[in-house]
């Protein structure tokens, strides 16, 4: 999936490299076969060597400040295999990371443009840490407070806000989540006034324009 700020679609650079990325369709990142990015979750082709043949272990966003598409995931055939790597407007250049999130699908990211880094949270089987990406290398936050563990739940930057916000999401079988969570850069704020329907696997993405008051 791709999250977008609404705000960048009207950046002309950030779109043309955008638009550069998904016409990629069969660009090699090396040891990694070749990823396809006209899929929307950006699962390889099979026959690389590290397709997994299931697209939800990858995510892309935007880094607006650094005009790069940021790409992490990947589950390869014999072990996970999280990769990350950047689109520059030509090529899909591999980050060297260590360490890096020890998630095998299912986690969300969005870049938080206040703070220029990309956020990672969750993941199956169920895992609640929260990772940062600043352009080289992965972070533990280990933030003082934290949406519990999950996967297949949602985020999305609330740029009137400059807030990452984390809805829903699942710990697996039947249980459903429906909690709203708010990431300020520091730390997980619980907006526990908010309490939309129990939801997984959901798509949500900040509006271009507000409706009038």
């Amino acid at each position: 999936m791709i999250a977008l700020d609404a705000r960048l679609l009207a950046n002309a650079a950030v779109a043309a490299l955008l638009l550069a990325a998904l016409a990629a369709s069969a660009e090699p990142i090396a040891g990694d076969g070749t990823l396809d990015v006209l899929n929307p979750f950006y699962a390889e082709r099979s026959g690389g060597p590290y397709d997994d043949g299931n697209g939800m272990t990858r995510h892309i966003v935007c880094d607006a400040r650094r005009q790069r598409m940021v790409r992490f995931g990947g589950l390869g055939r014999a072990a996970g295999f999280p990769m990350t790597a950047e689109w520059d407007g030509q090529k899909w250049v591999p980050v060297p990371c260590d360490p890096v999130p020890p998630v095998q699908g299912g986690f969300q990211m969005a870049y938080d443009a206040a703070r220029s880094n990309v956020v990672l949270f969750g993941g199956y089987p169920a895992w609640g840490e929260t990772w940062l990406y600043d352009g080289g290398a992965w972070t533990n936050a280990r933030p003082a407070h934290s949406p519990s563990a999950r996967y297949g739940h949602d985020m999305v930057y609330d740029s009137s806000r400059q807030r990452v916000v984390l809805f829903g999401g699942t710990t697996g079988g039947t249980n459903v989540l429906s909690d709203t969570w708010e990431w300020d850069g520091a730390d997980w704020h619980a907006m526990t006034s908010l309490t939309p329907p129990p939801q997984h696997g959901r798509v949500t993405r900040w509006p271009m324009t507000r409706p009038a008051a």
